[in-house]
């Protein structure tokens, strides 16, 4: 069983730029600060060195000191980003998902800039645990893409920018 939530924003960019900025190693320390029980990222690192690239595998730490692997499955600059995480999960965490699968789309939008979508699947370890992992996925983790999506706006765009538009 799967449990599926989403956020959109628009940002003042090219889909080039703010996809640099997403698929770069700082961005999630940056922008995904976590919400109630959902952990924040510390630093993100690829695997091996280098740079980011389709099969590479990038160490995700978080705020509550557990090690996510993210497997990189989609780099299509500047359209699509996929990942899947499929490892390190902290307890409760851990009794509740199995996998989750992070999906980021960048289009052109009417303005000259980017409508950015971040879609994410988490499969779930039973369907035993569906309204628990429901009521945190669209409440907590929701809100915490929300604000990651927020925060990558403020990084690419500075308020004075964004005030004189």
């Amino acid at each position: 069983m799967k449990v599926t939530t989403s956020a959109t924003i628009d940002i003042e960019c090219s889909p080039e730029q703010v996809y640099d900025f997403v698929t770069s190693e700082e961005a999630p320390a940056k922008t995904f600060e976590g919400t109630g029980r959902i952990p924040g990222v510390v630093r993100t690192e690829v695997v091996g060195g280098g740079p980011l690239r389709e099969g590479a595998t990038c160490r995700v730490h978080g705020t509550d000191g557990a090690v996510m692997e993210r497997l990189i499955t989609v780099l299509d600059r500047p359209r699509r980003h996929e990942y899947q995480l499929a490892s390190g999960f902290k307890k409760p965490l851990s009794w509740l998902l199995r996998s989750g699968h992070g999906v980021w789309t960048f289009a052109p939008n009417t303005q000259g800039g980017t409508h950015l979508e971040w879609v994410y699947v988490f499969e779930l370890t039973t369907p035993l645990v569906y309204p628990v992992v429901s009521a945190l996925i669209k409440g907590s983790f929701h809100q915490s893409m929300v604000r990651c999506l927020q925060r990558t706006r403020e990084c690419l765009v500075p308020s004075e920018t964004r005030a004189a538009s």
